[in-house]
């Protein structure tokens, strides 16, 4: 079920376990890293969804280890609402049980984000990603679709500010694509391939839009996915998990 949320002149889009194939592609990636827990930031965090579904897979995956993440927005209002951590109940429809295990009634057609995964995410204070400064490192780094939002010089002035404290793996799937590659190339990322294909396929929201169409004054680039294809740099175009290591397996 996909959640639209608005405060003010913010807009946002979010939806738990969103995209398999990048959930899981993400996740085979983390576990990949090494027994020591990652550090992990998730920025333009909305009301929350994205965090949690990251909580619930690691939860799932590595129960012992009590692995969780922090998270931010600009929005005052979003933060608020993601640390109450309430839901529609329609959210968990289509949930596989060892998600949906996770959410308690909250009553009034509501369910909210059981406690035990509620404190593995740290909610920093509202900031903007394009701002945001930190004296932590952090391994894995998401941005999602958020450089949709900002023109193409605001987009490398944020993968110049991330580049400096992310250290292992940027998760980034909605972007200008015309500069992606120099942009994420300059700070030392590469695209990682593994089911490439099956993550484009996975947006099915945003492969249903117009070509080229923008939402005025919300987005500065479009949306829209083409149908993918070898095209020049379609490991960037197409891209949504990028590696300053070697553990891409692509």
């Amino acid at each position: 079920m996909m959640i639209r949320a608005y405060s003010g002149p913010h807009i946002g889009s979010t939806e738990f376990f969103r995209n398999r194939a990048l959930l899981q592609t993400v996740h085979d990636c983390i576990d990949r890293l090494g027994p020591t827990p990652p550090r992990v930031l998730i920025h333009a965090a909305s009301i929350g969804a994205e965090a949690y579904s990251y909580v619930i897979e690691r939860a799932n995956r590595r129960p012992e280890a009590a692995e969780g993440c922090d998270a931010t927005d600009i929005s005052p209002d979003f933060h608020k609402a993601a640390g109450q951590a309430v839901y529609p109940v329609a959210v968990c429809r289509g949930m596989r049980s060892e998600e949906a295990r996770y959410f308690e009634p909250a009553g009034k057609g509501q369910v909210r984000v059981a406690e035990a995964i509620r404190r593995r995410v740290r909610l920093l204070p509202p900031a903007s990603y394009v701002e945001f400064e930190t004296a932590e490192r952090y391994d894995v780094v998401f941005l999602l679709n958020s450089l949709l939002y900002v023109d193409a010089a605001a987009q490398r002035r944020t993968l110049d500010r991330v580049a400096r404290y992310n250290t292992r793996l940027l998760i980034t799937t909605g972007f200008h694509p015309e500069t992606i590659k120099t942009d994420l190339s300059e700070n030392g990322y590469r695209p990682i391939t593994t089911n490439l294909e099956a993550i484009h396929e996975g947006w099915t929201e945003r492969r249903a839009l117009r070509p080229g169409v923008t939402k005025p004054g919300v987005t500065c680039c479009s949306p829209y996915l083409p149908p993918f294809s070898p095209i020049a740099d379609h490991e960037f175009k197409f891209g949504a998990i990028f590696s300053k290591d070697d553990c891409s397996t692509g």
